[in-house]
């Protein structure tokens, strides 16, 4: 066994949804994102600061989380986490 990592890096985060088109239009616009992979079942949105983007892959029997989600709730699992300057300015944009 070698302790040398190999080369890794992370590319995106995948969101599971029933619509990959329309969330990834969504994010694309909010963040200034560019689609490199725009198909029904998977879109790739490229981050224009050169980071990890955004993937989006279509899941037939997705249900959306509940926040704060109770005992018999989809729990979320993830979240993006968004810093803006204006806090009501991209509330409106968004």
């Amino acid at each position: 066994m070698t302790d040398a990592r190999p080369g890794l890096h992370l590319r995106g985060l995948v969101l599971d949804t029933p619509d990959p088109p329309a969330l990834a239009r969504f994010y694309a616009r909010l963040l200034g994102f560019t689609a490199t992979t725009d198909e029904p079942e998977w879109v790739v949105l490229a981050n224009p600061d050169g980071g990890p983007g955004l993937h989006f892959q279509r899941e037939e029997h997705y249900r959306p989380p509940v926040w704060p989600a109770g005992p018999d709730d989809v729990a979320m699992m993830a979240h993006l986490d968004v810093e803006v300057d204006d806090l009501d300015a991209a509330a409106a944009w968004a």
